[in-house]
């Protein structure tokens, strides 16, 4: 499983699986399957019925909730000072004592028994819900830990426990609960609210010192301007005046209406500062769930009459609740209520703004009267920045799932495409709105068709990710809608594990669209979340062991299904019945195998998936055609959310197959071509050597025709022909002018009248001993380059600048390498001479062979 859960160890045995049973009537139970398949028959006995304890195969280890190590309690440290994300206590705990300044034996004997200390908290938090100080839930827990240790070892540890406390920054326990989403949308939200709250209070303390200056310096000014002009209108001091007038110069004075509104705006950023009712965030819920800042507060703060929170509380004081920070309303309609809280606020909002950019244009000395006036009588909320509009405190709704289903969706789509920063946190059964007879509402799909909302599926058993996206959407400055997957604590095997299933299964696939990213899809759509994003369902490796102990350990591979999750849920037991041991037919499908189909009713599949009972027995569970119509609806999402992402894009794939073809069609015209070429080089090659041959033949017999007669005629009457210009082919029996098949031109002279001399006949030439050594050659001008001889022996045989072979080094080779090669060369140019080692082995049969080649 994907979720961030831990076994510590494994179970102690693996599940097993019964022998088949041969006294099963096979077809009354197949027809009983069958007619349990289709829904035919519910009441039927026949089949036992599945009951408490049974889990997918696939969570069989997880059974045992002590093996499981979950992130919760989960660590928050305190937004008033800035304390960004969290983490789970027992990283928090080993993290804290990495940097502790102990004695070697004393950080020793802590390390020892920290899952110790950590066993406590979590005992100490049992049952609690909301967010714990965690130096109140450790010193708790730190008395409990160290009862029952030695009077040698208590001291110690709780000496270096009470170190190690005092380590951990100011922060918050969270335990699992109903509220987590809220909560750490909350913390998540503050954070960031405290952080822009107090980088705005001090430019704002700045601003309004500096505008004070600028008005005591005026009124210095005219006291200066009236005393220092000397006794009386009459009597003018003109050294007094020039000094008035030097300190006044490059300053334009304030006239009355002017230093007022200077004054009032002074005031209105005064009361901002000091409002201590003015909310870092406001939260709107029906009052179906309280959050835990509801319930840590007592009565509701003074408040500033500039807030629009306040005025909104002045109403009603029964609907609100606050802390310092956090301001709760209650209303049966949230999404319409947070709307309206944020533009009042906004609305009340513009005379800060007001207030800021008029104190801002007296203190630079730029305030014009005739051009500024209008521009900041005219400010509204729809004039307001966006760096403006990001001092707001944040608004979120709580709205109840089973309400946007009905009259609260119109309301929620109100919110959504009003463009302001209102944000909606829904909580959602992963199991829930699952009808046979209808597809599922997927509020997820509905907000990304808002476009400029942003979405975030999410589940409350990570709360890492959770308050990442938290953080990540809360400063947007659109409307942003979250629908986080929750579970009740008694949820099988374990609320954190079900909601991880819940993953695994589609049930609620997680993601994050954020159209405030980027243009492209591939940029607002992160489903990086998901396990086996590429295929349909995640597929594990499952490990079982036979009864007979003397058979070996046996292994499926189990695609983990929606059906599979549906399992955990106790409203679903009824889609499930026992598939009897020994009980074997072709009609009995894997419940992924039968959702390949695209026929899900009326066919003779009986559907099934592996689970295993409380007493460790694997066996098969048949579920209906209602089950496997709600599975499809999952996978049918799981596809959208999959093209949405660019997995198995059917668009993409058919422009990677276009790509591909064309691709495959340019590389095969570019081989083709290639081809071509080479073979009309080959065959340009091929026509030159033997030109060069012929004409190489041609000058021999030329030359042999300059000799003298005595000497020509020892070669035969063929060459004599050839002399006297009879060709082969006309008559001469010469091999030479019959191999070559063409007439060779010989240039003829006019006989001499006079009888040459006879010459004394020259002894014909010997013939050479059969035993003569003959090197190995190549007529090179015939090689076509087919690198054969090259394959055999690349010493032996070697290329020249034409790639063409010629013989390299003759000793490299052995004579049965250059018979072989000569055998392969399809030009018949490789001539093997004679054998060069006398000892090598089989010569007789390989000098046989190369007499076709000497």
């Amino acid at each position: 499983m994907t979720q961030s859960t831990e076994v510590r160890s494994e179970v102690s045995s693996l599940p097993r699986r019964e022998p088949g049973r041969s006294e099963i009537d096979v077809q009354e139970v197949g027809r009983a399957l069958r007619r349990f398949v289709r829904g035919s028959d519910r009441m039927d006995e026949t089949l036992e019925r599945v009951g408490e304890g049974w889990l997918p195969a696939l969570l069989h280890r997880y059974r045992d909730e002590g093996h499981v190590r979950t992130p919760f309690p989960f660590y928050l440290p305190d937004a008033r000072l800035g304390g960004e994300g969290g983490e789970p206590l027992d990283s928090l705990l080993r993290r804290a004592l990495t940097g502790l300044e102990l004695d070697a034996g004393d950080a020793r004997v802590l390390t020892d028994n920290l899952p110790r200390f950590e066993k406590a908290i979590r005992a100490a938090l049992e049952g609690r819900t909301g967010r714990i100080p965690f130096q109140d839930v450790a010193g708790e827990a730190g008395a409990s830990a160290v009862q029952g240790l030695s009077d040698h070892v208590r001291p110690v540890l709780e000496k270096a426990w009470t170190v190690l406390v005092s380590a951990v920054p100011p922060g918050e326990l969270l335990p699992f609960g109903g509220d987590v989403p809220l909560e750490l949308w909350i913390h998540a939200a503050e954070t960031r609210a405290h952080a822009v709250r107090s980088t705005l209070v001090a430019e704002l303390s700045e601003l309004r010192r500096r505008t004070r200056e600028r008005l005591a310096l005026e009124l210095t000014d005219e006291t200066e301007s009236v005393r220092g002009l000397g006794g009386g209108p009459d009597v003018l001091d003109p050294s007094a005046l020039a000094r008035v007038s030097k300190k006044r110069s490059g300053r334009v004075g304030l006239d009355p209406a002017r230093r007022d509104a200077l004054l009032a705006a002074v005031e209105v950023i005064e009361g901002f500062l000091q409002g201590a009712a003015s909310p870092a965030l406001l939260v709107v819920e029906t009052g179906e769930s309280r959050t835990d800042a509801v319930r840590r507060t007592s009565g509701v703060p003074e408040m500033d009459g500039n807030s629009a929170s306040a005025e909104a509380a002045a109403d009603d004081h029964e609907a609100h609740t606050s802390t310092s920070s956090v301001w709760v309303f209650t209303d049966p309609d949230p999404s319409s209520r947070a709307l309206e809280l944020f533009l009042r606020e906004a609305d009340a909002w513009t005379e800060i703004v007001q207030a800021i950019r008029r104190c801002e244009l007296e203190v630079e000395g730029t305030f014009d009267p005739a051009r500024h006036e209008p521009v900041l009588g005219a400010i509204t909320r729809d004039s307001l920045t966006q760096e403006e509009l990001a001092l707001l405190p944040p608004v979120l709704a709580v709205e109840s799932s089973v309400r946007l289903r009905g009259r609260g969706l119109s309301a929620l789509s109100r919110v959504l495409r009003s463009g302001w920063p209102v944000h909606v946190l829904v909580s959602i059964d992963p199991f829930d709105d699952t009808e046979p007879d209808r597809y599922r509402l997927e509020l997820g799909y509905i907000g990304m068709g808002h476009r400029r909302a942003a979405v975030h599926q999410g589940t409350a058993s990570e709360p890492a990710d959770l308050i990442g996206s938290f953080a990540r959407l809360s400063g947007r400055l659109e409307p942003s809608l979250h629908i986080i997957a929750t579970a009740n604590t008694d949820a099988e095997p374990g609320p954190w594990l079900h909601l991880g299933a819940a993953v695994e299964g589609r049930a609620h696939p997680v993601f994050i669209y954020d159209p405030g990213t980027g243009r492209s899809w591939s940029e607002r759509f992160d489903f990086g979340g998901n396990p086996a994003t590429e295929i349909d369902w995640p597929v594990y490796p499952f490990a079982y062991q036979p009864v007979d102990e003397s058979v070996r350990q046996q292994s499926l591979e189990l695609a983990f299904t929606f059906v599979d999750f549906a399992l955990l849920d106790r409203s679903a037991r009824d889609h499930f019945r026992i598939i009897p041991d020994g009980f074997e037919h072709d009609d009995l499908v894997p419940v992924a195998e039968a959702l390949e189909s695209s026929e899900l009713s009326h066919t003779p599949r009986i559907p099934y998936v592996w689970a295993v009972g409380g007493d460790g027995r694997l066996t098969r569970l048949a579920t209906t055609e209602a089950m496997l119509r709600g599975s499809r609806d999952r996978l049918d999402f799981w596809w959208t959310l999959q093209e949405l992402a660019g997995v198995r894009n059917a668009y993409v794939q058919s422009a990677v197959a276009r790509a591909e073809g064309a691709a495959a069609e340019r590389a095969e015209t570019e081989r083709q071509e290639r081809e071509a070429k080479f073979q009309g080089e080959l065959d340009e090659a091929r026509e030159s050597a033997v030109k060069d041959a012929l004409g190489g033949v041609a000058q021999f017999l030329i030359g042999m025709g300059d000799a003298p007669q005595a000497f020509a005629g020892g070669f035969g009457g063929a060459v004599g022909g050839l002399v006297g210009g009879t060709t082969a082919g006309a008559g001469g029996t010469g091999s030479a002018g019959a191999s070559a098949g063409a007439t060779v031109d010989v240039p003829t002279s006019t006989p001499s009248t006079e009888e040459a001399p006879v010459q004394p006949s020259a002894p014909a030439p010997a013939a050479p001993a059969a035993d003569a050594a003959e090197d190995p050659w190549v007529d090179t001008p015939l090689c076509t380059s087919c690198n054969d001889c090259v394959q055999i022996n690349p010493r032996l045989f070697v290329y020249d600048e034409n790639k063409q072979v010629r013989i390299g080094d003759p000793e490299a080779g052995t004579f049965a390498d250059l018979v072989k090669a000569a055998e392969k060369c399809p030009s018949r140019c490789i001539h093997t001479g004679t054998p060069l080692n006398a000892d090598e082995p089989g010569l007789s049969e390989l000098v046989e062979r190369a007499k076709a080649f000497r």
